[in-house]
Protein backbone atom coordinates (compact mmCIF):
# COMPACT_ATOMS: atom_id res chain seq x y z
CA UNK A 1 0.00 0.00 0.00
CA UNK A 2 2.96 2.30 1.00
CA UNK A 3 4.43 1.84 -2.51
CA UNK A 4 1.47 2.44 -4.45
CA UNK A 5 0.38 5.37 -3.13
CA UNK A 6 3.76 7.12 -4.17
CA UNK A 7 5.03 5.01 -7.11
CA UNK A 8 2.23 4.31 -10.40
CA UNK A 9 5.16 3.20 -12.83
CA UNK A 10 4.80 -0.33 -10.85
CA UNK A 11 2.75 -1.71 -8.82
CA UNK A 12 4.03 -4.05 -5.42
CA UNK A 13 1.99 -6.36 -3.41
CA UNK A 14 2.33 -7.75 0.43
CA UNK A 15 0.60 -11.28 -1.00
CA UNK A 16 3.87 -11.30 -3.73
CA UNK A 17 6.01 -10.57 -1.14
CA UNK A 18 4.61 -13.68 1.10
CA UNK A 19 4.61 -16.06 -1.34
CA UNK A 20 8.04 -15.00 -2.14
CA UNK A 21 8.97 -15.85 1.30
CA UNK A 22 7.08 -19.24 1.45
CA UNK A 23 8.95 -20.50 -1.63
CA UNK A 24 12.47 -19.19 -0.42
CA UNK A 25 11.65 -21.02 3.09
CA UNK A 26 11.20 -24.37 1.48
CA UNK A 27 13.94 -23.92 -0.58
CA UNK A 28 16.02 -23.31 2.60
CA UNK A 29 14.65 -25.83 4.88
CA UNK A 30 15.15 -28.59 1.61
CA UNK A 31 18.31 -27.39 1.93
CA UNK A 32 19.12 -27.19 5.50
CA UNK A 33 20.39 -23.60 5.10
CA UNK A 34 19.07 -21.06 8.56
CA UNK A 35 16.94 -18.06 7.21
CA UNK A 36 16.78 -14.81 9.37
CA UNK A 37 12.91 -13.86 9.14
CA UNK A 38 13.29 -9.99 8.62
CA UNK A 39 9.55 -9.86 7.20
CA UNK A 40 8.24 -10.64 10.51
CA UNK A 41 10.21 -9.23 12.41
CA UNK A 42 9.28 -6.23 10.86
CA UNK A 43 5.71 -6.35 11.02
CA UNK A 44 5.93 -6.29 14.61
CA UNK A 45 7.22 -2.93 14.94
CA UNK A 46 5.33 -0.89 16.19
CA UNK A 47 6.92 2.91 14.87
CA UNK A 48 6.77 4.19 11.78
CA UNK A 49 8.68 2.31 9.14
CA UNK A 50 8.95 4.31 5.82
CA UNK A 51 10.91 7.61 4.99
CA UNK A 52 9.25 7.03 1.83
CA UNK A 53 7.46 4.32 -0.21
CA UNK A 54 10.35 1.84 0.07
CA UNK A 55 13.12 3.39 2.28
CA UNK A 56 12.81 2.67 6.24
CA UNK A 57 13.51 5.69 8.91
CA UNK A 58 16.93 4.94 10.63
CA UNK A 59 15.96 3.65 13.93
CA UNK A 60 14.01 1.34 11.81
CA UNK A 61 17.33 0.40 10.02
CA UNK A 62 19.35 0.60 13.41
CA UNK A 63 16.45 -2.34 14.45
CA UNK A 64 17.27 -4.29 11.95
CA UNK A 65 20.27 -4.94 11.68
CA UNK A 66 20.66 -5.52 15.79
CA UNK A 67 18.29 -8.10 14.60
CA UNK A 68 20.08 -9.71 12.07
CA UNK A 69 22.98 -9.33 14.31
CA UNK A 70 21.69 -10.89 17.05
CA UNK A 71 20.32 -14.03 14.63
CA UNK A 72 23.78 -14.85 13.27
CA UNK A 73 25.50 -14.65 16.78
CA UNK A 74 22.36 -17.05 17.88
CA UNK A 75 23.27 -19.03 15.04
CA UNK A 76 27.08 -19.32 15.65
CA UNK A 77 26.56 -20.05 19.03
CA UNK A 78 24.38 -23.01 17.63
CA UNK A 79 27.12 -24.07 15.07
CA UNK A 80 24.31 -23.72 12.19
CA UNK A 81 26.87 -21.66 10.84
Amino acid sequence: EQHNRVCTDFFRYNKDLVRCNEIAEKVMSELNVPIIDLYNFTLNLDEPLYTDHVHFFEPVRKLHGAFIAGQLMALEKSGEI
